[in-house]
């Protein structure tokens, strides 16, 4: 990893460059750039800023170069080591020589240092190019977009794109207690929570990556979705479980393993990441027609347990949260495993979406006016979600 104090970058005379000057003036900035490596410092920082998110951490960075992503780390620190600011960068390239990356839920803004944000997105632009990205894309984290927004404007990005994190979710606070968090489910999951806690299924704690792969497989052939890679399950587990970052609950029928949720743990939010569900080798009882939710509730019953505020479902349809958020209906189109989501009560949340750019300079004047129907367009997103998990599996969030 390189490490220099930097000096006024030398850029057009425009107000963004009288920002870096001004910036620079005030104090001097170390900007570190190279291969990310497990750090627990930046790690502990993320947990506690606001809108930090697991994925912006070294360990997930981790887990992505295990399995063949390039993971970057930009880091602006003062000259007594505190982060300023930063972000993860992830890789992929797309064809020989072509390169495209993405930095989900950030860059971030550690402190609230005066024009902080211009040098930050200045330097991600840097890095981007020096790289040889022929595309960025970044989605800000939750509650810092405001900050970022105008440099963002400034340095080239444009709104738009595909999603490369959830741009809505569901989150039940966790701050209640659990007769509160069950009366504020609707009606008929309430019904299904109650019948899960009678019908002698048993949930559990679980270690075996190989039978989720299983339950997650079958979900994957029934509901219609590419399954994850279980590469990616193997890495993820490997590197997060130990550091209390990862947590596997599975549900079992007189023995049999039947469902199964995916959790992570980080900054005080427990997130169902991914389930798995398979019906096949077990009789039709009432028991087996609550199993989803048993284990979705038994999720939320472990996060309570270890002081968890938030349990996030990690996704929700954005129309739809837009229509919730601005006291509308529910889409009547609205997809099953969205409805699960809602039907627990919890909070719809906005979150920010998508920002574009073209580091290389070339792409953007050959590119620029046609990028945002193209980016936006169904087989890019497609195409984006394919590059967001490793070979052999596109990453879902469906529910089962």
């Amino acid at each position: 990893m390189s490490e220099q104090v930097a000096t006024a970058p030398v850029l057009p005379a425009d107000s963004n460059t009288a920002r870096m000057e001004r910036l620079e003036q005030n104090r001097s900035v170390l900007i570190s750039v190279g291969e990310s490596r497990v750090d627990p410092t930046w790690d502990d920082a993320v947990a506690t800023v606001p809108g930090g998110d697991l994925v912006q951490t070294t360990r997930w960075a981790a887990t992505r170069q295990q399995i063949g992503v390039r993971v970057d780390h930009l880091r602006l620190s003062a000259p007594d080591g505190t982060i300023l600011a930063g972000c993860l960068i992830q890789c992929r390239r797309i064809l020989p020589g072509m390169w495209i990356g993405a930095v989900p839920r950030g860059p971030l803004l550690f402190t609230d240092e005066p024009n902080l944000a211009y040098r930050l997105i200045w330097e991600l632009m840097r890095a981007a190019r020096a790289a040889g990205l022929l595309l960025l894309i970044v989605r800000p984290a939750e509650g810092q977009e405001a900050h970022l927004h105008p440099a963002l404007y400034a340095a080239g990005f444009r709104p738009g794109g595909p999603p490369i994190s959830p741009d809505a979710t569901i989150r039940i606070d966790l701050r209640r207690s659990e007769e509160e968090i069950l009366r504020s489910a609707h009606p008929r999951r309430r019904t299904h929570i109650r019948n899960a806690l009678r019908s002698g299924l048993e949930c559990r704690s679980s270690e075996d990556i190989e039978t989720f792969h299983h339950l997650h497989t079958a979900s994957a052939r029934r509901i219609g979705f590419p399954p994850v890679w279980i590469g990616n399950l193997k890495a993820q587990w490997e590197i997060l479980a130990p550091a209390g970052l990862c947590r596997l609950i599975e549900v079992r029928h007189n023995g049999v393993p039947v469902a199964a949720e995916w959790l992570t743990c980080f900054g005080g939010t427990v997130s169902s990441k991914m389930k798995g569900q398979d019906l096949s080798k077990v009789p039709v009882t009432p028991a087996t027609k609550v199993t989803g939710t048993a284990a979705l509730w038994a999720g939320i019953r472990w996060a309570r347990s270890i002081g968890a505020h938030y349990f996030d479902f990690s996704g929700f349809d954005r129309a739809a949260a837009e229509a919730v958020v601005n006291g509308q209906k529910l889409p009547h189109d609205l997809p099953p495993h969205d409805r699960i989501k809602w039907s627990f009560g919890g909070e719809v949340v906005l979150l920010p979406q998508s920002y574009f750019a073209f580091p290389n300079r070339l792409a953007q004047h050959l590119l620029g006016g046609l990028a945002l129907p193209m980016l936006s367009s169904q087989a890019v997103r497609q195409f984006m979600g394919r590059l967001r998990a490793a070979p052999g599996g596109r990453a879902s969030e469906t529910g089962s």
